[in-house]
């Protein structure tokens, strides 16, 4: 064979190659959600979904999934309302009274209350549970200060007195009061925290 028509039949190999593909399954089609679902595109899952376990840098599932007191605004110059549908600051900036909307809803529909909240913060204060988020409220939160010397087995007597002392109470169904430790003006950005 002469070496054109042996570059012509490798070349025209080549190209015959190089039209086909190699074809996989065809993709699968997505399944129409039901009206109501949500989906979250998410680029690793956090180690878990319980906000009190949650470190705030892998919150973003959490975010999703439980609305906080309140949420930061677009573009981040403030915060707004979200589960509270306002808040007061006392004149010593020391109390924050938030008032919850009472159309809030679980998922199962029954009513948020503000006793909720004070559960939440108690067992992410709970020395027990050991929270990564639990330094940004024992260094804000009225006689939370105590919770970075508590050790969780030879304190264990002394947690539940810890707990029933914090700053953090409900007023009522629709009101939590908490009161601080000391001026923190970036109070009301911890609580956009899960």
């Amino acid at each position: 064979m002469r070496p054109c028509r042996i570059l012509g039949a490798g070349l025209a190999v080549l190209v015959g190659l190089s039209a086909c593909q190699i074809a996989g399954p065809p993709a699968a089609r997505p399944t129409p959600s039901p009206p109501g679902s949500l989906h979250v595109v998410v680029a690793a899952l956090p180690a878990s979904l319980e906000p009190a376990l949650t470190p705030p840098a892998e919150s973003g599932v959490a975010r999703v999934a439980f609305e906080t007191l309140l949420k930061p605004k677009a573009d981040l110059s403030d915060v707004q309302p979200a589960t509270a549908e306002s808040y007061e600051i006392s004149a010593d900036r020391l109390t924050y009274t938030f008032h919850l909307r009472p159309a809030a809803r679980w998922s199962d529909g029954k009513p948020v209350r503000a006793q909720e909240f004070v559960n939440g913060w108690r067992r992410i204060l709970d020395p027990r549970v050991n929270s990564p988020v639990a330094p940004l409220l024992a260094g804000r939160l009225k006689n939370a200060a105590a919770y970075l010397d508590l050790d969780p087995r030879k304190d264990a007597a002394r947690i539940p007195a810890f707990l029933d002392g914090l700053g953090v109470k409900a007023a009522d169904e629709h009101t939590l009061v908490v009161q601080l430790d000391h001026p923190a003006p970036d109070f009301k950005w911890i609580v956009t925290v899960p």
